[in-house]
């Protein structure tokens, strides 16, 4: 089963606020890999994922490996974040509950607004396959290249690859591999889950503001 939340950025309380909120283990694990950011914005962004992290109700132990993939040393849940100019999203795939590994899950989310139309097409040369290039030749707009981009970002955030998958993976064979997609658009962004087949997905992203701003009032 998989969860999705979110929270808008300009909902988000200074640095040191969010950070207290995070539960301890996780904060020494995130301070070890990210303390030293100098971008707040960027900072409190990762902080609010984790925090919808803990409340979407998973526990683990926090781990970032070689790749700087995060998940659980013990395998039983798995989760994505991405973060825009606005807002924060988690996706966290909860497993079966009978002590296997759960499916990884990979999530991105882009502003609508941010590639141009004069940038489309050369992004589209320099990182999409011949079958995605075509896929996007059929409807040449920011919005068919976004929907290609954000397919591309999930999946190599789910295999953990990185950038470095982006020009390898094809998101026009996600059926042969045994992946989906699943998107949804959320206040100027759009939002990808990439899943394995069958994966039950929720039908809205749910917004997390309401939950945090209650958090911090009794904080």
């Amino acid at each position: 089963m998989i969860k999705l939340y979110g929270v808008h950025i300009d909902s988000l309380p200074e640095y040191s606020s969010l950070l207290a909120l995070l539960r301890e283990d996780w904060r020494r694990v995130w301070l070890s890999r990210y303390g030293s950011v100098r971008d707040e914005r960027k900072k409190r962004a990762g902080l609010a994922g984790l925090w919808l992290l803990e409340h979407s109700g998973a526990n683990g132990m926090l781990f970032y490996d070689a790749n700087g993939r995060p998940g659980f040393l013990d395998g039983a849940v798995d989760f994505s974040i991405s973060h825009t100019q606005t807002l924060v999203v988690c996706a966290v795939e909860f497993g079966d509950g009978e002590g296997g590994e759960s499916p990884r899950i990979g999530v991105d989310a882009e502003d609508l607004s941010r590639v141009s139309p004069e940038q489309i097409s050369a992004l589209a040369e320099r990182w999409f396959t011949e079958g995605e290039r075509e896929m996007f030749l059929a409807a040449p707009n920011a919005r068919t290249f976004l929907r290609i981009w954000t397919r591309k970002e999930a999946l190599v955030k789910r295999t953990g690859e990185g950038l470095r998958g982006m020009r390898l993976r094809d998101v026009t064979r996600g059926e042969q591999e045994g992946i989906t997609f699943f998107e949804y658009d959320a206040d100027g962004a759009l939002v990808t889950v990439c899943a394995h087949v069958g994966a039950r997905t929720p039908l809205v992203l749910e917004w997390q503001d309401a939950a945090l701003e209650k958090m911090l009032q009794t904080y």
